[in-house]
């Protein structure tokens, strides 16, 4: 399969294993869907993650059930403060809710370090938090034991 993005021409193709080549570069075939508001720090997750996980990203709670009814997601990184009418600990009751036979892990995304707040992100839904600032080595092995953890239950040995 051949496309074209903002005129360069990308080779993709599914070599057997759940990675897709994009050119010269290997993509895991997880997907990640981070519901982000900020634009900026969008931007700073895809780069962090981009070389581990296809990173999709939703700016509203909309958005992020329009990709979680038409996409595969394999994790949630969750901003616990989008500015829209829902919160983030309400979307990830209306995730819940809306698919509870789903294992879907559900990371929140939160500027407070309170353990209060980290309480009240696992009562909505959340399968563990992040607080901002975090350590990106940290961030990327607590997503990795996430959707192993996931992968590992789905596929049992």
């Amino acid at each position: 399969m051949s496309t074209s993005m903002n005129g360069t021409h990308l080779n993709i193709r599914n070599n057997g294993n759940g990675v897709v080549k994009h050119g010269a570069a290997n993509v895991p075939h997880q997907s990640i869907l981070v519901v982000e508001d900020d634009f900026e720090t969008q931007q700073m997750m895809k780069d962090i993650l981009r070389n581990e996980y296809c990173v999709l990203t939703a700016k509203s709670a909309r958005e992020a059930m329009d990709i979680l009814e038409n996409s595969q997601v394999d994790l949630v990184l969750m901003d616990m403060m989008l500015h829209e009418s829902e919160s983030g600990l309400e979307l990830t009751r209306r995730i819940r809710h809306r698919w509870p036979q789903q294992r879907l892990p559900i990371i929140a995304l939160t500027a407070h370090a309170f353990k209060a707040q980290g309480a009240s992100c696992i009562a909505a839904g959340c399968d563990d938090y992040v607080t901002k600032p975090f350590h990106i080595v940290e961030l990327r092995q607590l997503l990795r034991r996430h959707i192993d953890a996931v992968s590992h239950s789905e596929n049992p040995t």
